[in-house]
């Protein structure tokens, strides 16, 4: 490690401009150039706030000009940190690792969490046709193959606890290609040094087979300030940390323990369950004085099978023994642990093969339990595919600026539903709702545009989002097009009959009243 890695980011500062070229020389004479820095700290009252903002609730560095400094053997922060030491964080990763491949509660606690959120598949559309040929190129590349790994990646972010994705772009398509790190192979996470909420390097440890003694630093894709498009060398994500954790932790490492006992106690169990399937015979016998006599009978004792016959006086009994261990008390027990370990992972039991659910149970646990994948899904699409999609779009246009002339900018991943929709209990609701709507507008005791608000906010609830405001103007417009075309109707109809020489003929008389006519014309002359 060089000085210029000592050096905090941005330009230095006076005390510091005049570093010598050897990083000895620099070392040596660190002490007398940070008492420097500390004289010339007064003059710099931005530098003073930005101290100071920098060590919470007093606890910090040694020396108030610590700022300036980044640790030699990393963490690129002054501020606290909530990570694992990089000991824990190594075996959290096995543990993890070795949960996933052999137990397989823990295997479906994160395959479940899976099938809710992918289960259907990931599509991605753009507004423009363009940019949807440049997402299809990336997610169809056969490097990338998203259309099948997106499962596979979640599956390592819940597993690892972060995902850790190499991207190089394709010098004239600017199409990405997407690589994999596995988190074991990472040393550390650097954030920004005034800022521990961005991390901005993924450093992984060094390749000694290749004779490396510094491992290689990559930049963390994020959005370039100056140019407003993301740039980098790796996609980074984590989950289950605090805001200033730059390290992920696993879905399993909380449950653990408590999946380890239960593997344990289902071994346990089934070894119980073989005892209790075997048997002893209990041979009695009535005035036998010494070990003599009870061998002298066992020896005469016939190997059982079906159908034999063991004959005996009344001063002998055989009876078939087994094995009382309670099997009703421990069942509980199993039931106990699956319990806290679903409700740990946000499952209700009932999602794990609970065979004390039932329809109505399942049902009512929905409403909730769908609050946690939904969650994970928002979590999942904005902070990993998201930026995927954006780096592929936005480095095609940069690359090939000609043939994105007024692009029309804009694209919609689509997930699956988390839950279905009880179709025909919400249908019931919002038929009963809309006629009592009707009445309260007859009796002019609700106005018409609250019944509008009603009857969408309803009609939300079977997967179909109404704006009111959209619906009301729908409803205008459509009334308005009904009310012209009737006057379109009426005036042609109007027209047709002034158009007509006599539109309304006399009606010819029938026999009688010709004849009445006639005598009475006649009485008239």
């Amino acid at each position: 490690m060089g000085w210029r890695d000592l050096l905090p980011w941005g330009k230095p500062t006076t005390a510091l401009a005049t570093v010598p070229a050897s990083d000895t020389d620099f070392l040596e004479d660190l002490p007398l150039r940070r008492e420097e820095a500390t004289r010339a700290r007064p003059a710099r009252p931005t530098a003073q706030v930005r101290e100071g903002l920098s060590i919470p609730f007093g606890i910090g560095g040694i020396d108030p000009d610590e700022f300036q400094y980044r640790r030699i053997t990393g963490g690129g922060a002054t501020q606290q940190r909530r990570d694992l030491t990089p000991l824990g964080q190594d075996k959290m990763l096995e543990i993890a690792y070795f949960l996933w491949e052999n137990n397989c509660f823990a295997r479906r606690l994160v395959t479940l969490m899976a099938d809710l959120i992918l289960g259907e598949g990931v599509t991605v559309t753009a507004v423009d046709d363009r940019n949807q040929d440049v997402i299809e190129s990336t997610w169809n590349h056969r490097v990338n193959v998203l259309n099948k790994r997106i499962r596979a990646f979640y599956l390592a972010l819940s597993v690892n606890g972060e995902l850790a994705l190499p991207v190089a772009e394709n010098p004239i398509s600017g199409v990405p290609l997407i690589g994999f790190i596995d988190p074991y192979q990472i040393l550390r996470v650097d954030p920004l040094p005034d800022n521990v909420l961005v991390p901005d390097y993924v450093v992984l440890k060094p390749n000694t087979l290749a004779g490396e003694k510094e491992g290689r630093r990559l930049k963390v894709v994020r959005e370039n300030p100056m140019t407003g498009r993301l740039e980098g060398e790796v996609f980074f994500f984590g989950i289950n940390g605090l805001p200033n954790s730059l390290r992920g932790r696993s879905d399993l490492l909380s449950v653990a323990d408590w999946l380890d006992l239960y593997d344990q106690y289902m071994f346990g169990e089934v070894e119980r369950l073989t005892l209790l399937s075997s048997f002893v015979w209990d041979y009695k016998i009535d005035g036998a004085t010494t070990d003599a006599d009870i061998q002298e009978k066992l020896k005469k004792l016939p190997r059982f099978g079906a159908g034999t016959v063991f004959g005996h006086n009344e001063k002998e009994t055989l009876e078939a023994r087994t094995p009382d261990l309670k099997a009703q008390d421990r069942t509980e027990v199993a039931r106990a642990l699956r319990v806290h370990i679903a409700g740990s992972m946000g499952y209700p039991v009932s999602y794990l093969g609970d065979i004390d659910s039932n329809r109505s149970t399942i049902e009512g646990q929905n409403d909730v339990m769908m609050k946690t994948p939904a969650a994970r899904q928002r979590e999942f699409v904005g902070g990993v595919l998201d930026p995927i999609v954006r780096f592929a779009v936005e480095n095609s246009q940069a690359k090939n600026p000609a043939l994105f002339r007024e692009v029309v900018q804009g694209y919609k991943i689509n997930v699956p539903e988390i839950s279905a929709k009880d179709i025909s209990r919400v249908g019931q609701v919002v038929g009963s709702v809309m006629t009592a709507m009707d009445a309260a507008l007859n009796n002019r005791t609700m106005s018409r545009q609250a019944a509008i608000e009603v009857q969408t906010a309803l009609i939300g609830h079977l997967g179909v989002p109404l704006d009111p405001h959209t619906v009301q103007e729908q409803v205008d417009d459509e009334e308005a097009d009904r009310q012209a075309d009737d006057d379109a109707r009426q005036a042609a109809v109007a027209a047709a009959r002034a158009a007509t020489p006599n539109p309304n003929p006399p009606i010819p008389p029938d026999d009688e009243n010709a004849d009445a006519a006639t005598g009475a014309a006649g009485a008239a002359a």
